[in-house]
């Protein structure tokens, strides 16, 4: 198997991953362990060749990041990262009432793709979200 099909097989693999992971109850991360085990399982690779194209992954992503203001990632159904520019600013320090500089820098901003929007606004989702705010709320409410 080659290496562009490895690599195309990595993002089959991860959204099958992503697909289980989001529906679980008690597992809401995925680490490179899991995503390199995915890929012995699902792939067939051998344990040294799933962490090889993992790690070419993460590095190749690394790399279309980092060239600066403008560069980005772009994945189908998952989403975009993209590099800006953040403005330099002054901030108020609340304690000293002492003005800060804060330089300007590049960071990252992510949009996420319609499969992944999906896939995180399911009913379920979204119930779970409103009984954690009403949990929120009602310990605000005992705390005032």
């Amino acid at each position: 198997m080659g290496v562009y099909r490895k690599v195309v097989n990595i993002f089959n693999v991860y959204l099958l991953c992503k697909k289980k992971y989001l529906t679980r109850k008690n597992f809401s991360k995925m680490t490179k362990k899991d995503m390199v085990a995915r890929l012995v399982k699902e792939v067939k690779l051998s344990t040294k060749d799933a962490t090889a194209v993992v790690n070419q992954f993460i590095i190749d992503f690394k790399d279309s990041l980092s060239k600066g203001v403008g560069s980005q990632a772009k994945f189908v159904g998952i989403g975009t990262w993209k590099v800006y520019e953040r403005k330099a600013t002054t901030k108020k320090n609340i304690k000293t009432k002492e003005i800060m500089f804060i330089p300007a820098k590049n960071a990252i901003q992510f949009k996420a793709g319609s499969d992944v929007k999906e896939r995180v606004n399911t009913p379920e989702n979204l119930a779970k979200a409103k009984e954690s705010l009403a949990k929120k709320e009602k310990t605000a409410e005992v705390a005032a």
